[in-house]
C-alpha cells in the first residue's frame, strides 16, 4: 500500500492506488508555509439561516484560504439543504447523510490498518479523507462579522425554468418586484420556538401597499403555516404552495431588495448578496452589507426605560445577548426580570424604511440578474481564526 508522506490510502487495491506515489502530496518543500488546498465543512444546523450562514462561512474561509476545494457534508433532514448547498458556488461538491445514518469521522482516519473505511471511491478519489482544514459550527459565525463574504448563486442550468414559474405565478418579467418574508411563531418545524423574533405580517401591509404604488410587484414567500394576508393586485404569495423553494430562492436572488425580519430568508437575501431591509430584529450584525439596513428592535424595561439596540446603554445592560449573538447568532437570550416587553417596529417605522430602500434601489429597474460569483481576495498568508470585523449593514434611524 504505497506511502504518501504520513498518508497512507486505507483501501487496499482501490481506484488511487495505481496512482499514488510517495511524495505526491508532500511535493512541496517542507521550508514552505503548508498551503491549504482542501477545506472541509460540515454544515451542522437544522435552521434555515444557520445552514445558509455555514455555507457562506466555509465558502468564505475556502476563498480565504486559496483553497482549490471545498467538500460540505451535511445531514439531509430538510428540504432545502441540497439546494443552498447548489447554489454555494465555491462548493465543489455537498454531500447528504440520511437522518438516521451517522456521519462517521473515521473515514478521515488515514491508518494503515483503519478499522472503518468509507463505502465510497469517490471519498478518496476526490481526497475528502485528506482535508487540509476542518471547519465545524462551533467554528463558525455570522459572516457579517468577515472583511467580506461569498456568493451564493442559483444553478446557472435552472434559471429559464424558475424565470417561467415565477411570471407564471403573475410576477411581471418586464418590471421590478420586492421580495417579503415576515417570520410567525407557527412553523411546525419549530412551534413556540423564539417567539421574540416573530412579528404580526398584518403590520407589514402598510409597507407593500407602498411598494405597489411605486409600481413594484411583492413576492412573499415562506411557509403554509404562514397567516393569509388579503389579496391585493400586486402581491404574489408563494406561501400557499408547500415544497417550492427553489423558487423562493430564485425570487429572492433577482428581487429589487428583500423586506425580511428576524429570520432564516435575510441570511438568503444577504447570501445573494440582494440589498436586504431587515425589520424587528435585534442587532446589525443579522444582515452582512453596506447595502442593507437594519430596524432594530426596542426594549421597554419595568422600569419604564427603553433600551435601544446598538446603543453602548443596551450593550452594558446586555452584555451576554451582544457576545452570544457575536459567537454563534443567537438573539433570544436575555434577562427577561427586567424586561417589560419587546417593542416591534411600528407599521410607520417600517413604510419609511421602505421608502428608504426604494430610493437607494431606484437604478434597478427590472429584475436583478446574476453576475459572476463573488471571489474573496486570498489572505497572504492565510491565519486561523479569522478576526470579527464590525458589521457594515446601516441601522435605520428617522
Amino acid at each position: 500500500m504505497p506511502l504518501i508522506g504520513n498518508v497512507v490510502h486505507p483501501r487496499k487495491g482501490g481506484p488511487n492506488e495505481g496512482r499514488w506515489s510517495q511524495g505526491a502530496v508532500l511535493g512541496m518543500s517542507l521550508r514552505q508555509p503548508r498551503r491549504i488546498e482542501r477545506v472541509l465543512g460540515f454544515a451542522g444546523s437544522q435552521a434555515l439561516g444557520d445552514f445558509i450562514c455555514e455555507n457562506v462561512f466555509y465558502a468564505t474561509i475556502a476563498q480565504m484560504a486559496g483553497a482549490d476545494e471545498l467538500t460540505v457534508i451535511y445531514r439531509n433532514d430538510r428540504p432545502y439543504k441540497e439546494y443552498i448547498v447548489r447554489c454555494n458556488a465555491t462548493a465543489t461538491r455537498g454531500v447528504g447523510f440520511p437522518l438516521n445514518d451517522a456521519i462517521p469521522f473515521d473515514w478521515l482516519d488515514i491508518g494503515a490498518y483503519a478499522p472503518h473505511v468509507a463505502p465510497h471511491e469517490w471519498w478518496y478519489e476526490q481526497l475528502c479523507h485528506v482535508p487540509d482544514l476542518i471547519l465545524t459550527p462551533s467554528m463558525s459565525f455570522v459572516p457579517s462579522l468577515l472583511p467580506d463574504s461569498a456568493t451564493l448563486r442559483i444553478p446557472p442550468a435552472e434559471v429559464d425554468a424558475l424565470s417561467a414559474a415565477l411570471v407564471a405565478r403573475g410576477v411581471p418579467r418586464e418590471g421590478w418586484f420586492v421580495g417579503l418574508h415576515v417570520r410567525e411563531a407557527n412553523y411546525r418545524y419549530r412551534p413556540v420556538v423564539d417567539v421574540g423574533r416573530s412579528s404580526d405580517p398584518e403590520a407589514y401591509l402598510p409597507a407593500i401597499r407602498l411598494i405597489i404604488a411605486s409600481g413594484g410587484t411583492v413576492v412573499r414567500i415562506g411557509d403554509p403555516s404562514m397567516t393569509p394576508l388579503p389579496p391585493l393586485p400586486g402581491l404574489i404569495d408563494l406561501t400557499r404552495d408547500p415544497d417550492l423553494f427553489p423558487l423562493h430562492a430564485f425570487a429572492f436572488s433577482r428581487a429589487r431588495f428583500n423586506l425580511t425580519t428576524d429570520s432564516g430568508p435575510t441570511s438568503l437575501s444577504c447570501g445573494f448578496h440582494v440589498p436586504a431591509l431587515v425589520t424587528n430584529c435585534f442587532t446589525p450584525a443579522i444582515a452582512f452589507h453596506a447595502h442593507d439596513a437594519v430596524l432594530l428592535r426596542r426594549v421597554r424595561m419595568k422600569d419604564g426605560s427603553v433600551m435601544h439596540p446598538g446603543t453602548p446603554e443596551y450593550a452594558s445592560k446586555f452584555p451576554d445577548l451582544d457576545l452570544r449573538f457575536l459567537a454563534h447568532g443567537q438573539t433570544d437570550t436575555y434577562d427577561g426580570a427586567e424586561i417589560d416587553a419587546i417593542v416591534d417596529n411600528s407599521p410607520e417605522e417600517i413604510v419609511a424604511a421602505t421608502d428608504d430602500m426604494l430610493s437607494a434601489t431606484a437604478n434597478v429597474a427590472t429584475w436583478r440578474e446574476a453576475g459572476q460569483a463573488k471571489q474573496v481576495a486570498p489572505q497572504q498568508p492565510f491565519t486561523w481564526p479569522p478576526a470579527y470585523h464590525a458589521p457594515r449593514a446601516r441601522v435605520w434611524a428617522r
